[in-house]
């Protein structure tokens, strides 16, 4: 009967630690929806304006100056066909603003069917921007702009919309810098804030901390908390094993009992 249970012990704990394991690996991601006043400009009918939702998922940290990767996904579009197109190669992009700068993200060319005089509906796309370099703190995606781009018959044709009053449909913690190169020295800078930089004389920084050369001054600052994917993930798999070995120990604790009453009727 021990060993039986002393198994069952064993698959308990290794259940657990995969458990752990896998919520280890599990991604941090955003998702947010707004829906904001849409003004198209479509070509050989004019402008139209409607309500359109927009969706956005993208991760919930990044570094100052390294690329994301978002997905977008449009409810219907005011933008509308004035005869039915089968077929066509069309080309998103949407424009954020990012603090006091814009970004853009393009997606790849799809095939998409236009009704005639129905709105328009683009299937979600996957594409990458760049956070500025200076970006610190949080940061917010704004959307104030999108457009298509149609090819039709070999002609491509560009409908441009504009977000009116639309807030941040998504945020990214800034949690460290990109790996930069300086000329005129030898500056490297690694995602985490850390840099070395020699250009006649000595500075290190790493969480805020500077030394200088030729003086004993050393000063600390804040570091932004640890809140990426890595930490989250060793929380959630010591979890994951607290867990597994909390089984272990009742299994084993069972197994004990009966050897106990087994040796007392004997």
């Amino acid at each position: 009967m021990a060993k039986p249970l002393t198994r069952a012990a064993s698959g308990i704990g290794a259940v657990a630690l995969a458990t752990g394991a896998f919520l280890a690996m599990a991604p941090q991601a955003y998702a947010g929806q707004i829906s904001a006043n849409v003004t198209c400009d479509v070509p050989m009918v004019g402008k139209k304006t409607a309500q359109q939702t927009i969706k956005v998922d993208a991760p919930a940290t990044g570094a100052a100056g390294a690329d994301v990767t978002v997905t977008v996904t449009l409810g219907p579009s005011p933008a509308t066909s004035p005869v039915p197109l089968s077929n066509i190669d069309a080309t998103p992009s949407i424009d954020f603003k990012v603090g006091s700068s814009t970004v853009t993200v393009t997606g790849a060319p799809v095939k998409v069917n236009f009704e005639a005089n129905k709105p328009i509906t683009s299937p979600p796309y996957t594409g990458k921007f760049k956070i500025p370099a200076g970006a610190t703190g949080k940061i917010d995606l704004i959307p104030v702009k999108m457009a298509t781009v149609a090819d039709v018959s070999g002609q491509k044709l560009t409908t441009p919309c504009t977000v009116e009053g639309a807030t941040s449909v998504a945020s990214i913690t800034i949690g460290g810098s990109s790996s930069t190169t300086t000329s005129g020295g030898s500056s490297t800078t690694t995602s985490g804030g850390s840099s070395t930089t020699s250009s006649g004389g000595s500075t290190s920084t790493s969480g805020g901390t500077t030394a200088a050369a030729g003086s004993s001054t050393t000063t600390t600052g804040d570091s932004l908390p640890k809140t990426g994917p890595l930490d989250d993930a060793l929380s959630m798999g010591l979890v994951g094993g607290t867990v597994g070995l909390l089984g272990i120990g009742a299994v084993l604790v069972a197994t004990r009992k009966v050897r106990n009453s087994r040796n007392a009727a004997a």
